[in-house]
């Protein structure tokens, strides 16, 4: 059998495509069917729907989290009001969410998650409030230098999982604080997570 140019085409494309059908394949929550001219990939039907499979990435993610751009699973902790990752570290904007696992021996301990980050612009002329909070608990601290800082929040959700919100009311862009040529709005640059079992 001859193959028309249009086949030649899609076996070229496929072939140029291998490594990320073989990197598909390798992930245990899809389906890779690879056919001649074309593979066919969809998601394994126990992952079906947004709560089983954040359950499942969230469970493969191990304490400490080094935040940066090597750190693959950025967008299942990350969810809301972050910037792009960085080489070391993530810029919260003015109001972000966190995601974090919450391994199984936190059921029966007390577990805090330690997040070490930097405070954008704050310093002894310009102190930074920045607002944590997770279900039952929150904290306001003021931060007046940019040195890293350290934070212990309690992981105490028996679901696998614990979200944590924070707030910077004074989050600035490096434009408006220093005349920098970046207009993002800065909050905190966090760098590790940790863990912590008492």
């Amino acid at each position: 059998m001859k193959l028309s140019s249009d086949s030649l085409c899609l076996s070229q494309r496929k072939s140029e495509l291998a490594s990320t059908i073989h990197s598909l394949a390798a992930l245990p929550y899809l389906d890779v069917v690879d056919n001649t001219l074309f593979a066919i990939v969809k998601l394994r039907p126990e992952f079906t729907g947004s709560e089983p499979l954040l359950s499942f990435l969230l469970s493969q993610i191990d304490y400490p989290i080094e935040v940066g751009s090597r750190f693959k699973d950025n967008v299942v902790l990350f969810t809301q009001g972050w910037h792009n990752v960085e080489e070391n570290l993530i810029w919260s904007q003015s109001h972000a969410k966190l995601m974090l696992p919450v391994p199984e021996e936190c059921v029966s301990q007390h577990c805090y998650a330690v997040l070490k980050f930097t405070v954008f612009g704050a310093s002894p002329a310009r102190s930074v409030r920045v607002h944590f909070s997770v279900s039952g608990w929150n904290q306001n601290v003021r931060f007046s230098s940019t040195d890293l800082n350290e934070i212990a929040i309690p992981l105490g959700n028996a679901s696998g999982r614990q979200e944590i919100t924070l707030t910077v009311p004074e989050a600035i862009s490096p434009e408006k604080l220093l005349g920098a040529p970046d207009s993002r709005e800065l909050g905190i640059a966090l760098q590790r997570i940790e863990l912590s079992i008492k």
